[in-house]
């Protein structure tokens, strides 16, 4: 019977770092979270000098953790970017499919910069009825016009963005702003992070 030198026999050590390696690789790597995680790193630079005019023919059946992964590392995307508004969902979120390139669209949830709107989840009926207010009043706005995306970046929660929406208006006019609309309107509240007010009123405060 043949004696394997000690130079050929099986290394565990090293099987265990490449095992340990792949591992890391392996959870490193974008993924599928709620059907949200998907990068699109190979569109991104083209998408930064894309014209807004572009019109594309392909939809890229994709989901909106690729912008999200992209915001990641640039931080903003400056924009503009075309969009053909799918869904509103309530009086600060959209559902948008967005034009990054020729022949390349991406579909994602949008959170409107800057402004914080009652929730449909209300926790009281004036809230609830601020909710479906705050939603109208959005897809009344987005249907004035053409609408764009900019300085687009990652929301705090994971499967959306966060930008700034404009719709086009007649000519002579400057788009609008539709978080500015919003707050104006008083169907939003500026909001810039943190924890959101209530929607609901007060509990009076016990006297003693």
């Amino acid at each position: 019977m043949a004696i394997r030198h000690p130079s050929e026999s099986i290394n565990f050590k090293r099987l265990w770092l490449v095992a340990l390696i792949a591992l890391v690789g392996f959870w490193a790597t974008p993924r599928r979270a709620g059907g949200f995680q998907e990068a699109w790193l190979d569109l991104w630079p083209r998408a930064q000098t894309a014209p807004a005019s572009f019109v594309v023919s392909r939809s890229a059946a994709t989901t909106s953790s690729r912008m999200a992964s992209v915001a990641v590392r640039r931080d903003h995307l400056q924009g503009p970017f075309p969009v053909e508004v799918l869904k509103v969902i309530d009086g600060d979120t959209i559902e948008a499919r967005v034009r990054v390139w020729l022949g390349e669209e991406i579909t994602t949830l949008v959170r409107l910069r800057g402004i914080d709107a009652p929730e449909l989840k209300a926790r009281c009926g004036r809230e609830l009825q601020g909710a479906e207010a705050a939603r109208d009043a959005l897809a009344a706005l987005l249907a004035q016009g053409a609408v764009s995306l900019e300085d687009v970046a990652l929301d705090k929660f994971g499967g959306r963005v966060v930008a700034s929406i404009f719709v086009d208006q007649p000519e002579g006019v400057a788009p609008l702003d539709v978080s500015d609309a919003m707050r104006k309107s008083g169907m939003a509240r500026a909001y810039a992070g943190g924890a959101r007010e209530t929607w609901c009123p007060l509990p009076p405060v016990a006297r003693g």
